[in-house]
């Protein structure tokens, strides 16, 4: 039944790596499908030829305008070798649809997009005609920046309207995180060692050691680590294309229902179907597990640049965020450099912890 969800151009090739994954994962979880090879760094022709990459990055705000214009700031005080952000990244923000119940906060929801407008053309601002939640927000948002436009590829397929902008990279932000200075230029330095890397997923610079002081951080700083939650998150388009079947099968299970009424039970039967163990049904944990499937790994070095500010919220309150020690959150300061490369040994054992 899960395969009859998929979609009908979804690639050969990442339907049987997917299948390879799943027929065996009843097994021991480190006896799986072989670990990719460490890429060659050797620059084809071809490759020099390439125009360069598009890369984007999108603000996912709701109604907390607080929170928001944040988050937002930090982005535009952005540079990256001394330059503003916008010579590389094109920016957008995609707001969802105001549910009914939260009327009453009518007026931040509409000064967000007054605030955008302000700032930014209206070609990139996007707000949904009605509420469709976080997880379809993300489908809709990651659709739009990676698929390809019709009259760019005559290959797109025209009963999935599969369209969008085409973007080779995007960093995905929700309404409260926001980036410390230097956030941007050490995400374009992990850009540059992993975009030809198919071992690597995704990219961010918000570590779990987000606590530690600058001192441990500047010692350990080309210290690789496995990401944790999705935020400041940067996804290359070979990614969301490999994710994309077991995705869409997912966000069948959800329904056009509110989060608190989402079937969870549903869907982690559904997880155990696939071979993942049974947990949260949230969107970024559903990718963590599609991701260890792949064999591709969610990086982060161990310096953090970037605090997540969501005191409150539908999952989280001030005892909860205060436990976790985000009020604690230390931004590292100092030079990240250049990026260093992933060895073979590193990368296998910290995708075994990621798959744990």
């Amino acid at each position: 039944p899960i395969w009859s969800k998929l979609a009908p151009n979804t690639n050969a090739r990442h339907l049987m790596d997917l299948f390879k994954f799943f027929r065996f994962k009843k097994t021991q979880v480190d006896a799986q499908v072989p670990l990719p090879e460490a890429p060659s760094h050797e620059v084809t022709a071809q490759q020099q030829l390439a125009p360069p990459a598009k890369k984007a990055i999108a603000i996912l705000p709701y109604n907390n305008l607080n929170y928001f214009k944040q988050v937002f700031e930090s982005v535009l005080s952005q540079t990256i070798d001394g330059k503003p952000y916008s010579e590389i990244y094109d920016l957008y923000v995609f707001q969802d649809g105001l549910q009914n119940r939260h009327q009453n906060t009518l007026a931040d929801y509409e000064a967000i997009k007054d605030l955008v407008l302000a700032l930014l053309p209206e070609s990139q601002f996007q707000r949904q005609p009605q509420n469709i939640g976080t997880a379809l927000q993300f489908a809709y948002v990651e659709q739009q920046m990676f698929a390809r436009a019709k009259e760019a590829d005559a290959n797109v397929n025209e009963e999935t309207d599969e369209q969008g902008k085409g973007y080779d990279f995007c960093i995905l932000l929700e309404h409260d995180f926001v980036l410390a200075p230097g956030y941007l230029q050490t995400m374009e330095s992990l850009y540059q060692r992993f975009a030809k890397d198919e071992r690597i997923a995704a990219i961010s610079v918000h570590s779990s050691s987000y606590k530690l002081p600058q001192e441990v951080q500047e010692e350990h700083k080309h210290t690789y680590k496995v990401m944790t939650h999705d935020w400041g998150a940067g996804v290359f388009k070979r990614t969301w294309q490999k994710r994309l079947p077991a995705m869409q099968s997912y966000y069948k299970l959800l329904g056009n229902l509110a989060f608190e009424q989402r079937n969870h039970l549903l869907i982690q039967d559904w997880k155990n179907f696939m071979g993942f163990a049974k947990g949260s049904t949230s969107q970024d944990t559903i990718k963590a597990s599609i991701d260890s499937a792949f064999n591709t790994l969610r990086i982060t070095p161990y310096i953090n640049q970037g605090t997540y500010i969501g005191v409150e919220g539908m999952n989280w309150n001030q005892t909860i965020y205060k436990a976790a020690g985000y009020d604690q959150t230390v931004n590292f300061e100092g030079e990240y450099g250049h990026a260093p490369e992933l060895n073979q040994h590193n990368f296998e054992m910290m995708l075994t912890n990621q798959r744990n």
